[in-house]
């Protein structure tokens, strides 16, 4: 029994590293995260979140000063978790609580920009995901 745990454990180890660069690809995940090997793979830049609302034709930013404290909370909790996590944290929960707390707006947008290494060209690119959360249908 100790032998086959022990040959188990050497196995999954082993295994490990492979999965985590894969996790780290695919989701984006920070390689210094997930109990990784693969934390000298890549830098790992800073992570910009940012909030607008539509008005007219164009977006307005909406200051992170006038969001409420629930709102302001999740957005810190976001950009922690969504450096570490990747893909696998999405912000929908901060679009439904900055429109709660600001009942002002008919809509939010989350901007979440992040620097990536090519490895193809040893060149930093930007790579930039916009989230959009309607007041009509986020909050049903």
């Amino acid at each position: 029994m100790r032998r086959t745990v022990l040959l188990l454990v050497i196995a999954l180890a082993g295994l490990w590293p492979f999965a985590h660069a894969a996790v780290v690809a695919r989701y984006d995940v920070d390689p210094w995260k997930l109990g990784g090997w693969a934390m000298y793979t890549r830098p790992s830049p800073p992570l910009l979140v940012a909030l607008f609302t539509k008005v007219g034709g164009g977006f307005q930013p909406i200051p992170e000063s006038s969001l409420p404290r629930p709102a302001l909370a999740e957005l810190e909790s976001f950009r922690r978790e969504r450096h570490a996590l990747g893909k696998l944290r999405e912000p929908r929960k901060l679009g439904i609580r900055t429109l709660e707390g600001r009942s002002d707006l008919s809509s939010v947008i989350v901007v979440v920009q992040k620097a990536r290494l090519d490895n193809d060209t040893a060149t930093m690119h930007l790579d930039r995901v916009v989230f959009e959360y309607d007041r009509a249908a986020s909050l049903r």
